[in-house]
């Protein structure tokens, strides 16, 4: 498995957090996000952190997934710090060459990377906690109620299932063309960042005709298996919400009220 990219991969262990209902981890993941949003000051950011640090715990996943995880985020996370660090109008704080840091801009330029930060490891943490499947059938049956308006909840539901599947196997293959086009004396790592830009091309036109073969093979089974999501379909296991799912709702809503109350403060 390849854990650099956390989204749709799955830690397989016995936790508190594993055992949850997964419509329960959907709410509560949506909460906490929402959590994130609404928060002003940057030292307030101490209160979504110490709250991930213990589901974190609760889950027993280790730590050095969420740093491995975020690695391939870095990029967007530094590239947004710089554009709202230095965009932002102010307070001059300090100047640096011809550019001008405000404290605006400083304060706005931690709060959208931390929001940033803490968004990529709470969904993380639900991919990590739910298998695709389980994930697939908790979306589902909480847009249920849409299927009043004649919205395609199963298909939407099966197409996330799917994506997710997809994103460890297009990594995986991603690993093997490159260690094919450096066999061929490709060296990545070479030249400036136009330079390095044009040889992601041999990379990426395979690995979107794989994408395209596997996604085809995928269609002509289900078709092969008379797959007709307008039929009534059943489940071998039918989602039930337990103790543990309330009580794991009642404490992140009373996380979320906490933050409510600095953010009122």
């Amino acid at each position: 498995m390849n854990i650099s990219i956390t989204i749709g991969q799955y830690y397989k262990e016995n936790s508190i957090i594993h055992s949850l209902d997964p419509r329960a981890k959907i709410l509560a993941t949506f909460l906490y996000i929402v959590s994130i949003f609404l928060i002003r000051e940057p030292i307030v950011f101490l209160v979504p952190l110490v709250f991930l640090i213990v589901t974190y715990s609760l889950a027993k996943v280790p730590f050095r997934y969420v740093f491995r995880g975020l690695k391939p985020v870095m990029i967007l996370i530094i590239i947004a710090f710089l554009m709202n660090l230095f965009g932002t109008k102010g307070e001059a704080w300090i100047h640096v060459y011809k550019f001008t840091i405000t404290h605006e801009g400083f304060r706005l330029a931690v709060k959208v990377s931390l929001r940033f930060i803490f968004l990529v490891t709470a969904s993380s943490l639900m991919t990590y906690t739910t298998t695709s499947n389980n994930l697939a059938k908790g979306l589902e049956s909480l847009m249920k109620p849409l299927k009043l308006i004649k919205f395609p909840v199963h298909d939407i539901a099966t197409m996330i299932s799917i994506a997710l599947r997809f994103i460890p196997i297009l990594v995986n293959e991603l690993d093997k063309i490159r260690l094919a086009q450096r066999a061929r004396g490709v060296d990545f790592d070479e030249g400036n960042t136009f330079v390095r830009i044009k040889k992601m091309i041999p990379l990426i036109i395979p690995l979107f005709a794989s994408a395209m073969k596997k996604a085809n093979e995928i269609a002509q089974a289900m078709d092969s298996r008379c797959y007709n999501s307008s039929d009534m379909r059943t489940e071998i296991n039918e989602m039930k919400f337990a103790a543990k799912d309330y009580i794991a709702l009642f404490v992140t809503l009373l996380y979320l009220g906490l933050v409510i109350v600095f953010r009122i403060i």
